[in-house]
């Protein structure tokens, strides 16, 4: 055990990190900011969390298409973002006055930027080591 702790406080980091250990840690910020303004009583705590919430999402969605499902744990981390994405945007609820029309045009259109950003790195990631 301690030897896997001592390889992760070694200040040695890899040259290249991976496209989704450098960029998932954006949407888990805006999601940690948007608890802090729930917990504090400030506006737009829910817009934050919907945006960090479209945002991962949108990374897992680019994963699946350059993945094509053949990870395992793509597919769960894919299920778990998707799970909380409709408990959070209650998308159940899609007839009632939840979110106006231009939200859910907002958020659709974050998810896609993020899904088509995260699919041309790792396609593009995924070509260079090949070569």
């Amino acid at each position: 055990m301690n030897e896997i702790l001592d390889e992760d406080l070694t200040p040695k980091r890899p040259d290249k990190r991976s496209i989704y250990g450098r960029y998932s840690n954006i949407p888990a910020a805006i999601v940690i900011l948007s608890a802090l303004f729930k917990i504090m009583h400030w506006p737009y705590g829910d817009e934050l969390l919907i945006l960090g919430i479209s945002a991962h999402l949108g990374i897992e969605l680019g994963y699946l298409f350059v993945l094509k499902g053949k990870s395992k744990l793509n597919l769960r981390r894919f299920g778990i973002a998707l799970f909380f994405f409709i408990m959070i945007t209650r998308l159940w609820r899609i007839g009632t006055d939840f979110l106006h029309p231009y939200d859910w045009t907002l958020i659709f259109s974050i998810l896609l930027v993020c899904a088509g950003v995260t699919y041309y790195f790792v396609l593009k990631q995924l070509k260079e080591r090949k070569l």
